[in-house]
């Protein structure tokens, strides 16, 4: 592509978004390379046994999950976000139900689009961002609120779906957002609009929003990573300004992008090939240290099964960890760590505690 061309669709897409359509920025998009010809190789499964050390769900009698969309571990236990109840489930370490938060409305302290939810910076508490009501809220490890921010007029679009709290008080919001300025704006505080991160790669702005579906989380300071669900790529970040682009360990097409003329001017389709729907690669992430786990959905008999371990400074994969069955969600602390299986009638959470630690 020109780079005439390419710097006009650079300047539309991050309309408004600052240092997002610097030539320092286009200067780097153009350097990277492309992320879907291929993975890092093949998957070392590395044979581990867990001590269950609690369960709960699975019993329609005596369960308030119905569909958790993702969980964080803390020293008090672990958070459930519940998609349908529009809520947050509260248990301790020892498996007991502590509170539940989260009234559907608009008014202060409810919500309508519960789907991110983070663990808090320097807290056994959680951040959430619901979409729709356009506010950030924090609770404490009691369920209590901390505070709301509202986001005002913050272009994210109604579905948030991760949150992102940084060590300087600002926040990382990610969704796919068609239609807006950029995959990942950086807020304030307040929750004012500061920037838009910078893109690490070409396709977020000549392509498919598709580009922009993916998980997003913490990693240390003001560093965050986000990975594709539907692509083999993942990035690494410093506030707004992207470290690093990687591939993970197992490849899946992505789908094609075509730009045609018409009578009515350029129009863009995306074409899925020999496929009928993009591949979904990622289930869900954690970030420990610097070591990133991802569960992996795929093709392969690993999906769901094992969570790969990839060094973040680098970008290498190190080995994956065999799981002891099913796995839809899981989160990590300390040596604990919890998984959700959905794949039963009723979700079941599990504690887990990896022999040999």
């Amino acid at each position: 592509m020109p780079l005439q061309r390419f710097r006009a669709i650079a300047l539309v897409a991050c309309a408004g978004c600052g240092q997002s359509a610097s030539d320092d920025m286009l200067s780097r998009a153009r350097n990277v390379p492309m992320l879907f010809d291929g993975g890092q190789g093949a998957r070392i499964v590395e044979n581990v046994t867990y001590d269950t050390l609690w369960t709960y769900g699975g019993d329609v009698s005596d369960t308030l999950l119905s569909l958790p969309l993702d969980i964080v571990a803390t020293n008090q236990g672990v958070y459930v976000l519940d998609v349908q109840a529009v809520q947050v489930f509260a248990f301790d370490t020892l498996g007991h139900f502590r509170w539940a938060w989260g009234t559907r409305g608009q008014g202060p302290g409810e919500v309508q689009n519960l789907r991110a939810m983070s663990r808090d910076i320097g807290s056994d508490g959680v951040v959430l961002a619901d979409g729709v009501n356009r506010r950030i809220v924090r609770l404490d490890d009691t369920g209590v609120v901390r505070d709301e921010v509202s986001l005002g007029d913050t272009p994210t679009g109604r579905a948030i779906e991760d949150v992102v709290p940084l060590a300087s008080s600002r926040y990382i919001l990610s969704g796919s957002n068609e239609g807006t300025a950029g995959p990942w704006p950086l807020v304030s505080q307040r929750g004012e609009l500061e920037m838009f991160a910078d893109v690490p790669w070409t396709g977020f702005i000549t392509s498919s929003f598709l580009y922009w579906h993916g998980i997003a989380t913490h990693w240390k300071d003001d560093k965050w990573v986000f990975v594709m669900r539907l692509g083999n790529g993942w990035f690494s970040f410093d506030g707004h300004l992207p470290l690093g682009t990687y591939q993970n360990i197992e490849h899946a097409p992505f789908p094609e992008i075509v730009v045609s003329t018409t009578r009515n001017g350029p129009t863009t389709r995306t074409r899925f090939g020999y496929i009928e729907r993009p591949i979904g690669l990622v289930q869900a992430i954690e970030v420990v240290g610097d070591t990133m786990f991802v569960l992996p959905t795929g093709k392969t008999p690993h999906a769901l099964r094992v969570l790969d371990r990839y060094h973040i400074p680098t970008g290498d994969y190190i080995a994956s960890r065999e799981l002891p069955g099913p796995t839809t969600l899981f989160s990590q602390y300390k040596q604990t760590l919890y998984v959700v299986d959905r794949t039963g009638l009723l979700p079941v959470i599990s504690a887990l505690h990896r022999k040999g630690d």
